[in-house]
């Protein structure tokens, strides 16, 4: 049932129901992995959920040990390896193709005066 309500929001790949190990009963919760994330925004941005006659809560899922603050996603990219002449205006005008960009800098080495 879970496969079924969520498989509305977008392609799935994957579902896991969390069990515990010696009675095999579920645990009341699980995670459902979609194949695009856009997905995931579609099921937070509908208000309430119900499956099988009960208020569900479904959240973003991150990896056990990681940080929340350090996985949640960012519409900012690092850019490294740039050659000495690249200017600010190379890297926005070859990053333009992807989709409009906001925000962009090179940072600059105050002894050399010159991007690192």
């Amino acid at each position: 049932s879970l496969r079924e309500y969520f498989s509305k929001f977008g392609e799935i790949t994957e579902v896991m129901v969390m069990k515990d190990p010696t009675t095999r009963r579920s645990r009341g919760f699980g995670f459902v992995t979609f194949a695009d994330p856009s997905s995931v925004d579609k099921v937070l941005a509908q208000g309430s959920h119900e499956l099988d006659g009960k208020k569900i809560d479904p959240k973003v899922a991150f990896p056990r040990r990681a940080h929340p603050k350090m996985v949640t996603r960012t519409k900012k990219i690092f850019v490294g390896g740039l050659s000495a002449p690249t200017t600010l205006e190379d890297v926005k005008n070859y990053f333009e193709q992807f989709g409009p960009i906001e925000d962009a800098m090179l940072m600059f080495d105050k002894q050399t005066n010159r991007h690192r």
